[in-house]
């Protein structure tokens, strides 16, 4: 067996509610090859060489990103770092929280990542902020440690409070409630500077009347954040979720919630956590907001419970990409190629992993369809194709079982992606070929292109840039990773 290795350089930029982060990592990418094996490569070493100092976010006024100066930091930061464009191989930018909803928001996005290289570039919705939020603090990993017990993680910012749950290792399920630090701005003598106007009916509903110029005493302030951590952690252990509670949701929510083992908060408030101490109004309002308010009532709360709570590995850094990592892999001979424009890049990748009872089953349909529903709440960015779907979990499939997924795939991209042109179809295991050739006889020319590759191991989460085929058929993959540090 021959290996070899090679470093390359990766950065992340996390433009968030309250606060903005660069970092920048080497990643070790191993190539293992044999006599008898095609070429794959992996990431062996993650790195972390470089951590901005935490900025706030630029603001032009409460709709609209200041580019100028966001772009000013990052130069600054090159510079710190000691690195050039050039050496720049991979990375992503991530908007996240109220940032994400400012008008000027995908413009921002896209400007940032034509200054800073060639990067995975997505617009974070809540749900996919939480997921990365969970990866970045070990809650991911933690699951896979703990097996058959639910890990939360609730990514507090200045925005939004964002909860992955994670069983074994899969995220299971997410929830987003308005809830953050930043949603009311203070000056240290308690003077209200503004607020979200998200945030304004809930706390009309709860009997705080709050305006801008207002003086709001020590007491009140707590009162206001004791409640917003009673919802928050109501809703989530399921214990309450009255109609004040249901003002705090941003997106629909789930019917219901797994019952939580272990929790960890990360983000800023996460962060603050941490020494939530007695405090004085100014100490309180140091950084502007409501922010050391809400860690201490959280504390407070969660210390009066029975909850098992634990230290995550990042609080304010867990959703700062340390890189999008680029992982090549060889497809398997069997492919499936009609048409396709190549390279096809940055397509996401939504997984769905059917266990083998459940191909004889009648919940097969409703399992892809959930899929297909969960990546276009994901990835609402006009692509096309909007998402790859990767197919797990088979270890055998008759032609009769191949026929029936081959039915719901059709069914599926008729009723949710009828525009679509493109389709690709990522298999764990040895049947692309067999799939792709029935899919297109039933699609019968109503796309352009349909791509179906097998023997690529993708979490859910990835990105990947397809290759030229290879004239032997084969199709060289970049699979691009989410990748944290350890490390906060």
């Amino acid at each position: 067996m021959h290996e070899t290795n090679e470093w390359i350089t990766s950065l992340g930029i996390d433009l968030g509610t309250s606060t903005t982060k660069f970092i920048v990592s080497r990643l070790q990418i191993s190539k293992v090859s044999s006599a008898f094996s095609l070429p794959s490569y992996k990431i062996t070493k993650r790195l972390c060489t470089y951590k901005s100092q935490i900025y706030s976010t630029p603001l032009i006024d409460d709709e609209t990103i200041d580019y100028t100066n966001i772009a000013k930091i990052l130069e600054r930061e090159y510079e710190e770092a000691g690195i050039t464009l050039d050496d720049v191989h991979t990375g992503a930018v991530i908007i996240t929280g109220e940032t994400a909803n400012k008008k000027n928001a995908r413009i921002a996005v896209n400007q940032l990542a034509e200054r800073a290289g060639d990067f995975v570039v997505a617009t974070a919705g809540a749900e996919l902020e939480s997921l990365l939020a969970g990866k970045g603090s070990g809650a991911q990993d933690f699951s896979i440690q703990t097996p058959n017990q639910v890990v939360a993680n609730i990514d507090i910012g200045g925005g939004t409070a964002n909860t992955a749950f994670f069983l074994n290792g899969e995220c299971i399920g997410t929830a987003t409630l308005r809830i953050g630090g930043r949603l009311i701005r203070l000056n240290p003598a308690g003077f209200v500077k503004g607020m979200a106007d998200s945030f304004k009916p809930w706390l009309e509903e709860n009997g705080f009347l709050v305006k801008k110029g207002d003086q709001i005493s020590f007491e009140r302030i707590k009162q206001i954040t004791d409640e917003m951590a009673k919802n928050l952690i109501g809703y989530l252990a399921q214990s309450s979720n009255d109609e004040h509670t249901q003002l705090l949701y941003i997106d629909p929510m789930p019917q219901s919630l797994p019952t939580v083992h272990t929790w960890m908060f990360s983000g800023g408030v996460g962060e603050l956590m941490k020494n939530s101490e007695r405090m004085t109004l100014e100490e309180g309002t140091r950084y502007g907001d409501i922010g050391p308010f809400l860690a201490t009532s959280l504390n407070q709360l969660m210390k009066r419970s029975s909850f098992n709570v634990l230290s995550p590995k990042q609080t304010v850094r867990a959703t700062v990409i340390g890189a999008g990592t680029q992982t090549t892999e060889i497809s398997g001979s069997t492919v499936f190629i009609q048409n396709g424009n190549f390279p096809i890049r940055n397509v996401p990748v939504e997984k769905v992993h059917i266990q083998n009872e459940e191909l004889e089953s009648d919940q097969l349909d409703h399992i892809f369809s959930e899929t297909i529903k969960k990546g276009l709440s994901l990835h609402s960015m006009g692509l096309d194709p909007a998402f790859a779907l990767y197919l797990s979990g088979i270890d055998y499939c008759s032609y009769e079982k191949l026929k029936k997924i081959v039915n719901i795939l059709e069914n599926i991209y008729s009723q949710y992606l009828p525009n679509q042109k493109n389709i690709v179809i990522i298999c764990q295991n040895d049947m692309a070929k067999a799939l792709g050739h029935a899919l297109s006889i039933r699609l019968n020319g109503k796309v352009n292109c349909l791509i179906c590759i097998d023997q690529i191991n993708i979490q859910h989460g990835d990105y990947i840039d397809i290759g030229q085929p290879l004239p032997s058929s084969i199709i060289p993959i970049i699979v691009k990773t989410l990748v944290f540090t350890s490390d906060a």
